[in-house]
């Protein structure tokens, strides 16, 4: 049973704040989702860039997304009738809709003409075996290999676990990156720099797992992650300098070698219909796809 004392019933709400992060880890632990969005670390980081509140329906989480006045509701979470659940804030809000639905709870749907489903493409997630990305065996992988031979052979890093000495650095080198690519220019990048910013400065208190790699003793690259369910990890943020040719390939070998081995999965998050990325994450050779929808009424 879910502890609600502090969450409004719907709908009514709240914003998501760190003294939720025992209650919503409770809930996803036993959920076990398999969407990347459905971590405490996720939904905190993302909370101001898209006013992710909650609120409680029966026995559920409610958890959504307010931007200009227009809702997009998750998968609700808990225990019981759940296509219920999502009638109930679709009929509350009619113009609203669920996003980055998993396949189980879409399927509740499939039939049913009053609502319109959509996959969401976009937004699958990429689930790669760890011991693959770690190992990089056969000859699928021989360009990852050679990139990351020259790259160690050329500017002598040093890989690590990251500590939190390394969050002043790792923020300098995101604002470089930032620099780089115009992020104030870009609605989409500025959000997440906000989202990976939090991260940084939250790190101990999210309990997240974080690997930098140094040349010439600065941070050129970082990547954090947390667990997904029991048997995934998750990776939320990787960021280098790509002027030393190989750093992303070699953050990724790194990271994935010293996620435990008792998670089998790495799950790397969508590509957002970006061509490049993601002709980078089908070039690892995902084990599977995470399928998302949306849902609307018709």
């Amino acid at each position: 049973m879910m502890q609600v004392d502090t969450i409004p019933i719907f709908p009514e709400k709240r914003v998501i704040a760190l003294e939720d992060k025992k209650l919503v880890c409770d809930l996803f632990l036993e959920l076990s989702p398999q969407v990347s969005e459905f971590t405490f670390t996720n939904l905190f980081c993302w909370r101001q860039a898209y006013s992710i509140n909650f609120s409680k329906l029966n026995d559920f989480l409610i958890i959504f997304s307010e931007v200009n006045n227009h809702k997009a509701f998750f998968d609700p979470v808990g225990q019981g009738d759940k296509k219920k659940i999502i009638k109930i804030c679709l009929q509350e809000f009619p113009q609203a809709k669920f996003f980055r639905l998993p396949e189980s709870s879409a399927q509740l749907f499939n039939t049913d003409d009053g609502y319109k489903l959509l996959e969401d493409r976009d937004n699958f997630d990429y689930v790669y075996r760890r011991a693959d990305l770690v190992l990089l065996k056969g000859k699928k992988f021989d360009a990852k290999r050679n990139f990351i031979k020259r790259f160690y052979k050329q500017y002598n890093p040093v890989c690590r676990q990251a500590s939190e000495k390394d969050i002043e650095h790792c923020i300098r080198l995101h604002d470089e990156w930032c620099d780089d690519k115009a992020c104030d220019l870009d609605i989409s990048l500025k959000r997440e720099k906000e989202a990976i910013i939090e991260m940084l400065k939250n790190c101990h208190t999210l309990g997240v797992l974080g690997a930098v790699i140094e040349i010439e003793g600065e941070v050129k690259a970082f990547s954090i992650g947390e667990p997904l369910n029991n048997t995934t990890f998750v990776v939320h943020a990787e960021k280098a300098n790509a002027k030393f040719v190989g750093i992303y390939q070699a953050m990724n070998n790194f990271f994935a070698s010293i996620v435990p081995e008792k998670y089998e999965f790495i799950n790397r998050e969508q590509d957002l219909g970006l061509l490049n990325l993601r002709k980078a994450k089908l070039s690892y050779k995902p084990s599977n796809l995470v399928k998302k929808f949306t849902l609307t009424r018709n």
